[in-house]
């Protein structure tokens, strides 16, 4: 039985590569979808301290509720997105044009 990775599957023989500027943009919108549904948990449930402590987590200097502070948490969870996309991508592709 030949046993052959889902990855060359392809047909070329060759690993399947991510593509970084796909997975940048995917990246970043579920980041950003998500730092709004906290905030929007937030608003509706603010006794529930899941929503904030999760964002203190993953954003240390964020104060909640001013829209500075919002637009902010969009930008560096959009960044985020980017900044895991261009690390991560780059050195998959590295690695499964290897094997």
């Amino acid at each position: 039985m030949n046993a052959t990775p889902a990855s060359r599957l392809d047909g070329t023989g060759s690993a399947a590569r991510i593509p970084v500027g796909a997975l940048g943009m995917a990246l970043s919108l579920f980041l950003s979808v998500s730092f709004g549904l906290c905030v929007v948990a937030h608003l509706f449930v603010p006794a529930w301290p899941a929503a904030r402590s999760l964002l203190t987590l993953v954003l240390p200097d964020f104060q909640l509720l001013t829209w500075s502070a919002v637009l902010i948490g969009l930008v560096k969870s959009f960044a985020g997105g980017w900044y895991a996309a261009l690390v991560f991508g780059p050195i998959y592709n590295f690695f499964a044009d290897r094997q």
